[in-house]
């Protein structure tokens, strides 16, 4: 049992010493003119790494780190169109084809919502494929 203890502190202090990082996946999708993306999903099991992304007003507000973020800006060619990125903590990450799925869903929600062509469909013909 006190080697196992020890076993799991070293290797917790080894860790600390070459610093593991925690994975973060991003996914982009909506493909628009300008080589611009309609939907941006974060998802990261590092809150550092939401804060960087969430940093601004949002930070401001709370006084302390979030644990995720909606964040939109205009389309470099059509102002009234909005690039949404959503950011997000997660405990455990989920993989790489639950973060496309979400991205991908997310991406109809967005352009349902501002009432635009649907682009969420280019380039894989309505399917995410394993």
């Amino acid at each position: 049992m006190i080697r196992t203890v020890r076993r799991i502190l070293v290797a917790a202090a080894a860790c600390s010493l070459i610093s593991c990082t925690a994975i973060t996946r991003i996914e982009t999708i909506g493909p628009l003119s300008g080589n611009q993306k309609l939907v941006t999903l974060v998802v990261s099991e590092s809150r550092e790494v939401v804060a960087q992304w969430c940093l601004g007003p949002i930070l401001e507000a709370v006084g302390s780190r979030p644990l995720g973020c909606q964040l939109t800006r205009p389309h470099s060619e059509n102002q009234a169109l909005q690039l949404t990125t959503i950011v997000r903590w997660t405990d455990t990450i989920p993989s790489i084809r639950t973060v496309e799925i979400e991205a991908h869903e997310l991406c109809h929600l967005v352009a349902t919502l501002q009432r635009i062509i649907d682009p969420c469909h280019i380039g894989n013909h309505g399917f995410v494929r394993p």
